[in-house]
């Protein structure tokens, strides 16, 4: 069974990982994408109405909350996961309290899925991918 540290040193070589993606990236273009509509970087602004982009905005936010939930609860002992879903559910500062006693930076990690995400979308509309 993985103990914590495993988790973390497996969270930071996914940190790694995405830093090493990032890093294809020249500090003009990730301003871009920073700064850069999601719709805009799709190169779908002016197709869409306010709904369909509505819609796609809580598809992105859905994915971008599933992909940070899913990095936390591998950056979580097996033995804390349980405690971690009871807190969650009871209030989101407790949760996020357990997540710091752990020595987890979950705004970290949220805005590293959310930079990632915005990337593959804008990589995409490229026809180039993020790997």
């Amino acid at each position: 069974m993985p103990t914590a540290d495993d988790k973390l040193k497996e969270l930071d070589v996914r940190n790694i990982k995405a830093a090493a993606i990032l890093q294809n990236f020249s500090l003009e273009e990730m301003e871009q994408v920073l700064e850069t509509n999601i719709f805009e970087l799709m190169g779908v602004e002016s197709e869409l109405t306010q709904e369909q982009k509505d819609d796609l905005l809580k598809v992105f936010k859905d994915t971008i909350e599933n992909r940070t939930v899913a990095r936390l609860l591998d950056a979580l002992p097996d033995e804390d996961v349980e405690e971690f879903s009871k807190l969650a559910e009871e209030s989101a500062e407790k949760a996020d309290q357990f997540l710091a006693d752990k020595g987890i930076n979950k705004e970290q990690i949220a805005i590293v899925e959310i930079v990632l995400y915005k990337l593959e979308l804008a990589k995409s509309k490229q026809g180039e991918g993020v790997e």
